[in-house]
C-alpha cells in the first residue's frame, strides 16, 4: 500500500472516530493532527497527499514531523494532561507496548471490513487486554543502516 492511500486509510479512521464521538477536547474538531515519523522536508512532500483529502472531507491535516522517540513522549504528555492535540501517531511497533497506556482503544471504529485489510497477527500485535489500540498501516519495512559517525 502506498504511503497516501496509508495516509487516506488513517484520515479516514479518525473521520470515523469523529462521527463516533471519540474527539471532543479540540474547539475545532474538524482539525486533524498526524505526528509521522519523517523528517520535515518529507512532510511537506506529504502534505501534497492530503490536499485531496481536505477539500473531500472539509478537514485541515497537520502533519507534525517526528521522531518516534518524539511521538512517544508526546503521546505520553498529552495522556497526563488528559488533552492534546495529536490524533493519529505513527509509532514504530516495538514502542507499542510503552505507547498502550497513552492512547484510547479504537475497537467502536475499526469494522469487520477495515479488519479484512490486514491478516489476524497485525491486528494482534495491536491488541491488549481484549481491547484494538493500534491500526497496522503497514506489514513491511525498509532499513537502511549507516554509521552515524561517518553519515551526519
Amino acid at each position: 500500500m502506498k504511503f497516501s492511500s496509508r495516509i487516506s486509510a488513517l484520515c479516514a479512521y479518525f473521520l470515523i472516530a469523529l462521527a463516533a464521538g471519540c474527539e471532543g477536547n479540540r474547539p475545532d474538531a474538524r482539525v486533524l493532527v498526524i505526528a509521522l515519523a519523517v523528517f520535515p522536508g518529507e512532510a511537506a512532500h506529504y502534505r501534497s497527499f492530503v490536499s485531496d483529502f481536505e477539500r473531500r472531507e472539509h478537514v485541515h491535516v497537520e502533519i507534525v514531523a517526528q521522531s518516534y522517540d518524539d511521538i512517544l513522549r508526546a503521546l505520553r504528555a498529552e495522556a497526563s494532561a488528559e488533552h492534546g492535540r495529536i490524533d493519529l501517531a505513527e509509532l514504530d511497533l516495538a514502542m507499542l507496548g510503552e505507547a498502550r497506556a497513552s492512547v484510547r482503544p479504537v475497537d467502536q471504529i475499526v469494522g469487520a471490513s477495515q479488519r479484512a485489510l490486514f491478516p489476524d497477527n497485525a491486528w494482534q500485535a495491536a491488541t491488549a487486554a481484549g481491547h484494538l489500540y493500534f491500526i497496522p498501516h503497514r506489514l513491511m519495512w525498509q532499513a537502511m543502516i549507516y554509521n552515524r559517525l561517518e553519515v551526519p
